[in-house]
């Protein structure tokens, strides 16, 4: 294995040293190689490199005069705010300037960002699983495969969530 090479005398690497080999290593490390990408045929996917129903459901859940502010974190190819902009006839250049240009993929601590929300004057009005999010939107005799696993309650459909806060 390619990482034996920067191993300590003991066997042993710090994880910082593993993460900075896995990620930047010139030959081997993740932003280096030639993955697909997302979506897919790539390295990993997103609900909204699945499908447009995130978009569609937003669009809905827009109109319908539910937020003043849609702040998407982490929007990697940026397929969902050119789906939700197409879905509300909103168009115009530079709405999104290099989408996907930067990997900020974390897990997202939903506790913090109530309690940071709350601290800043916001009021929770609703957090939800994606799949309770989306289902009201979404026409049951027309769910594609991809649509299904968007709503897996055992998969995708639960661990995806939507946080809605607002100034009261």
């Amino acid at each position: 294995m390619w990482l034996k090479s920067h191993l300590q005398a003991d066997g042993l690497l710090r994880f910082d040293r593993f993460m900075e080999f896995a990620l930047y290593d010139s030959e081997h490390g993740y932003y280096h190689s030639r993955l697909a990408g997302i979506g897919p045929g790539g390295d990993f996917a997103t609900s909204a490199t699945l499908s447009d129903s995130l978009a569609l459901a937003l669009g809905a859940w827009i109109r319908a005069g539910q937020p003043h502010h849609v702040i998407e974190i982490g929007a990697g190819t940026g397929r969902l705010a050119r789906a939700l902009l197409r879905n509300l006839g909103w168009f115009g250049p530079d709405l999104y300037v290099l989408p996907g240009r930067k990997d900020l993929t974390a897990d997202v601590n939903f506790d913090d960002l109530v309690h940071w929300g709350e601290q800043l004057g916001l009021q929770t009005v609703a957090f939800r699983t994606q799949r309770a999010f989306l289902l009201p939107h979404l026409d049951a005799n027309k769910l594609s495969a991809t649509d299904h696993f968007l709503l897996d309650p055992q998969g995708a459909g639960s661990a995806f969530k939507v946080l809605v806060q607002r100034k009261p």
